[in-house]
This record gives C-alpha cells, structure tokens and sequence, in this order.
C-alpha cells in the first residue's frame, strides 16, 4: 500500500497519473509536429502507431487530439492523445492493464531508436495475461527484428513460446531467457 497523500491518491496512483500524464504530453508534442510538418523522416508517432498495431492489430490512433475543460478548471482545456479499439475512443489514461504495460515499451523502442541494439526487457509478463504475455514475446523479432533481446520471467505461459536454444536458466533452476 502506498502512502498517501493530501489529496488522498495513494503514491502509486500519483505515479500512474504523472506518468501517463508526462507520456500524454510526449505523445501530443509528436502529434503537433507531425500536423506542423516537422522533421517527416522521424514521424516518432508513425513509428509508434506501426508498432502499435503490431502488437494490437485492431487498434489505432484517433486522428486528432482532443481538446476537452479541465477537471479542476472549467476555463482551462486539457488536451487528450486519443486511441480507439474499433468501439470507442478513450485516452492514453484509459488504456487497458495490457496496454500500460506494452505501450510504454513501444514508446521506448520508438524514443531510443533501438535498431541493432541489445534489449533488456525485465518480467516481460508483468501484468499480461498469459496469451498476451506470449503475443508480445512472439512479436518482438518482428518489432524489431535488427534486435536482440534478453527477457526475464516467472512465467511458464512466456517460456513456452520461446525455443529450447533460447532459454537460459539460473544457478538454482531459476529461468532465464
């Protein structure tokens, strides 16, 4: 249990809203600059969209952002990174548990430009459900298949979809992928 704070959100809560908070604000800056015209052969947020329906091929980027009040203002507007899954359309803030884990990655494999480079990925699953947790470990050669990548894990649902050769275990029997 976190500890809480004056206006009663426990740490982890507050962490989870500066963080979607600060992506949110990233993601906007890269939407302006893609509408501005700005640096076309580093479109970040293409790179993140592709990535992005890699990994959850029904989903994508709502076209423009949204400007809505603020919550603790009316006269002040807070500006939204909208997603859509086919059905609706929500923010950053609402992404399913699935997608909080998986989209920061992608952010990260778009922000550091991670071609030919060495990726380390601890608890892979953590939490996934397991056939999502197995989905991403499958995609990630064909996110970023220039790529090698080291993965941790307690799961055996993540273990399994990875070969034999791969698999690297501990001293003690502790895997290591």
């Amino acid at each position: 249990m976190g500890v809480s704070s004056k206006s009663g959100c426990s740490r982890s809560e507050t962490s989870f809203e500066l963080g979607v908070g600060r992506l949110r604000q990233y993601l906007i800056r890269w939407k302006r600059r893609q509408e501005a015209g700005i640096n076309p052969e580093n479109d970040y947020l293409q790179q993140l969209e592709k990535l992005y329906k890699k990994v959850f091929p029904d989903r994508y980027f709502a076209e423009n952002l949204e400007e809505l009040p603020s919550i603790d203002s009316p006269t002040e507007e807070t500006t939204y990174f909208l997603l859509n899954d086919g059905n609706r359309t929500y923010d950053v803030a609402e992404m399913s548990a699935g997608e909080q884990s998986i989209f920061p990655i992608l952010y990260e494999f778009v922000r550091q430009q991670i071609a030919y480079s060495v990726v380390l990925i601890d608890e892979i699953d953590l939490n996934l459900h397991p056939s999502s947790s197995q989905f991403l470990t499958g995609q990630l050669m064909r996110i970023a298949p220039t790529c090698q990548f080291i993965i941790t894990t307690h799961s055996e649902a993540v273990s399994n979809v990875i070969s034999e050769n791969d698999i690297y275990r501990l001293s003690g029997g502790v895997l290591c992928l």
